[in-house]
């Protein structure tokens, strides 16, 4: 019975560490708990800082797991060794099992699912088949879609089963990954910047002009060479050469004869493209704001995959506890903390109101007199809350106008691409901790959690930056992005085919061609809402029309 009780306290235990962490900071602004408090709420925010909150969260709850586990498996050896010692028996006079005394109960280790290589199964089949398929040693891979369970629809061009046959509409051209080309160290800037189709970046609209609507020039996504799609995709409705730039927004889709040498100047009131470490095509820009997506060419393969290949299913993430940090990532930090102050006078002004309106209905409830007393008493606590939540939010914001001056003199005039210290990341830290745990009203939407969250945002960046930047990529790192991480994530950046999510019928009547897909993919700063994706559309008739005025862009939330 005591093993049993001491498996439930163990639960009891790691739940309530799990609690205090997720839910920190919890200390009282005075009373005889507070110095206790304050020193758990400090050890809270240096794990929160090192690993994450997710991960110090789930730590203890995995160890207070383990730990009942092992104390269940006593307690059950126990009590089956105190039966046999009894020698009881079952009913009908037959002896009960009895454990073998040596048996121990261990915890299976779980499987390990080793890192695949996601992209280069695909080019060697690409250089394989195409080598043999049509002598021109175009990319052209044929594999499967994975067999269990897919991360993404299957990207093939086969019938649905509710598909009739429609000799009028030509068939569905093969569906065509884009996966973004890894960047190496042979690799010049200027070879980098000289490829001819890409995602993110400007594009090279030569004469064309670059398209608008109402509310001023779209956002720009992707520019593809049109040779090249035609080689790895001979079934390809689109012309034979230029390209096709892209663009978000209402959508628009521009020809483009030739091949321009130089990027088209943005026009004026381009909307910003995405908020670095937020979301992208913000409604307003911000100091985080920037003007377009990261320039990373693309390569086209055909998108049957060997069964042991498939999407990403997460983005990427430095290690933690965070090894490397630049100051690119310091400054990130000090424009959030310059955001989080920005917004806390409109916390401060909320917060008063609140206590205004909770003021005035306990005065109406007062002078009611078929008012409750319960009614009276709800009323008066929620204004005494008001009223105690509105210092502490004062407090929050002057604590935090300190932080923002100190870490104003800590990143000036330093270079971003240099890397900081081990000295200097600590007190990085400790003033992450210090915010999170001082000013969480004012820091939770906006500032990260971990070191890691910026180192992460510093390699994106450096990958798809100039050559200083680029340099100081960690060997380690770079083989990683470049092995895992150039597809997008689940749906795939995608020409032809069906699409994802397949719809009922693998064409629409007028035979409706998927011209482009673009999924999720952080490394492009793409973290499309709702995990969603877009799709340029168009009529195989309007294609061989070149009526690209005609293209729908739709945006489909997963």
């Amino acid at each position: 019975m005591r093993r049993w009780i001491a498996v439930f306290a163990v639960l009891a235990l790691a739940v309530l560490v799990a609690a205090y962490i997720a839910l920190f900071p919890l200390a009282p602004q005075g009373g005889a708990l507070a110095p206790l408090l304050s020193r758990l709420d400090d050890t809270a925010a240096n794990l929160v800082v090192r690993s994450g909150r997710e991960l110090a969260v789930l730590t203890p709850l995995a160890l207070g797991i383990i730990l009942a586990l092992l104390l269940a498996a006593s307690a059950r050896r126990a009590g089956l060794a105190a039966a046999r010692g009894g020698r009881r028996r079952m009913p009908g006079g037959r002896k009960g099992n009895r454990p073998d005394p040596d048996a121990v109960w261990r915890p299976e280790p779980e499987p390990v699912e080793a890192e695949m290589d996601h992209v280069p199964g695909l080019e060697r089949r690409a250089a394989s088949d195409g080598e043999a398929g049509n002598g021109t040693g175009a990319p052209v891979a044929a594999a499967r879609a994975p067999a269990a369970p897919p991360l993404m629809p299957e990207l093939d061009d086969e019938p649905g089963p509710n598909a009739g046959p429609d000799d009028s509409l030509p068939p569905i051209p093969g569906a065509i990954v884009l996966a973004r080309k890894p960047r190496e160290r042979t690799t010049s800037e200027q070879a980098w910047f000289d490829e001819t189709s890409w995602l993110g970046g400007l594009p090279r609209l030569g004469t064309a002009a670059w398209p608008a609507d109402e509310r001023g020039p779209l956002p720009f996504a992707a520019q593809l060479d049109l040779a090249a799609i035609a080689a790895a995709c001979p079934d390809s409705p689109l012309p034979r050469s230029g390209s096709l730039a892209f663009f978000l927004g209402s959508g628009a889709v521009v020809e483009v004869p030739g091949a321009p040498e130089l990027f088209t100047e943005p026009p004026p009131g381009l909307p910003p493209a995405f908020d670095e470490g937020g979301h992208p095509l913000p409604a307003h820009a911000g100091p985080l704001s920037r003007a377009f997506f990261p320039f990373w060419p693309v390569e086209p393969l055909l998108a049957d995959r060997p069964e042991h290949e498939a999407p990403r299913s997460e983005g990427f993430t430095a290690t933690e506890p965070a090894e490397h940090l630049w100051w690119h990532g310091a400054v990130h930090l000090a424009d959030c903390l310059h955001m989080a102050y920005h917004g806390a006078a409109h916390v401060v002004a909320t917060e008063r109101e609140r206590g205004t309106l909770a003021g005035a209905r306990l005065a109406r409830l007062e002078q009611d007199p078929t008012t409750s007393i319960e009614d009276l008493d709800e009323a008066g606590e929620a204004l005494a809350a008001c009223e105690r939540q509105l210092p502490a939010i004062q407090a929050e914001q002057a604590s935090l106008a300190q932080v923002v001056t100190a870490m104003d003199g800590f990143v000036a005039d330093r270079d971003p691409w240099t890397a900081l210290s081990a000295e200097e990341i600590a007190v990085l830290g400790e003033l992450l901790a210090h915010v999170q745990r001082d000013c969480p009203a004012l820091v939770r939407f906006y500032v990260p959690e971990t070191l890691g969250e910026l180192t992460s945002l510093s390699l994106r960046a450096m990958m798809t930056g100039d050559a200083q930047a680029f340099a100081q990529v960690p060997e380690a790192e770079l083989a990683r992005i470049n092995d895992q991480h150039r597809l997008a994530i689940g749906h795939q950046h995608q020409l032809f085919g069906i699409g994802a999510p397949r719809p009922r019928h693998p064409q629409a009547p007028g035979g409706e061609v998927l011209l482009l897909q673009l999924g999720c993919d952080d490394m492009m700063e793409w973290n499309w809402a709702h995990q969603g994706l877009f799709q340029f559309r168009l009529s195989a008739g309007d294609i061989a029309q070149r009526r690209w005025d005609r293209v729908t862009l739709t945006f489909l939330p997963e």
